[in-house]
């Protein structure tokens, strides 16, 4: 599903992202204010998105298990 200009972004749930990555030989996992949420087993602030990480060295894999509808993002400086 791509987003055209005009539809607001809407990040994936926790679940969503669980059920989407578990199915992938990869490793994967969770960082930033989710992450300490998860730790800590409580929401602590409200989040706007949720930072997967994988290995750069799976990129090619995870891009194989992903359908050609999904963009991916590499985060540089914040943004």
């Amino acid at each position: 599903m791509k987003l055209s200009v005009q539809e607001p972004w809407n990040p994936l749930t926790i679940i969503e992202v669980h059920q989407i990555f578990s199915s992938m030989p990869i490793h994967w996992w969770i960082a930033g204010g989710w992450a300490l949420d998860l730790h800590l087993n409580r929401i602590t602030r409200e989040h706007d998105d949720i930072d997967v990480l994988i290995l750069r060295s799976e990129h090619l894999l995870l891009q194989k298990y992903l359908s050609v509808d999904w963009e991916g993002y590499k985060a540089f400086k914040g943004k």
